[in-house]
């Protein structure tokens, strides 16, 4: 008679981040053109927005007030949102060698 014990696990966690990886981020890739141009379209919308507060930010320095802090912090999003968009236009994404190149690292986050 020996003692029996059990022992459960819990592979939702790891399933659901494989999954999540092979569907959702993958499918980021095989949709690249409908990304890039939603981006472009968001891309539109923040120039507008930052020429709009780069207008009211020289009319308020020209009545004699000063650049906030966070208005540098938005115009520097901005530009780094602005070379990520540059970059990801210049990237074959349909090259197989660029598909061997991104994929597996969506796999080794897991």
């Amino acid at each position: 008679m020996g003692g029996c014990f059990s022992v459960s696990l819990s592979c939702d966690q790891a399933v659901n981040q494989v999954s999540q990886c092979l569907c959702v981020k993958q499918s980021y890739i095989h949709n690249i053109e409908d990304n890039l141009s939603a981006l472009e379209t968001t891309m539109e919308d923040l120039k507008a927005r930052r020429d709009d507060l780069s207008r009211r930010v020289d009319r308020e320095e020209n009545n004699g007030l000063r650049r906030r802090a966070q208005v540098q912090v938005v115009k520097g999003d901005c530009h780094k949102v602005w070379r990520e968009k540059e970059w990801l236009e210049g990237v074959e994404w349909e090259d197989e060698a660029t598909k061997a190149r991104f994929l597996p690292s969506c796999i080794q986050q897991v």
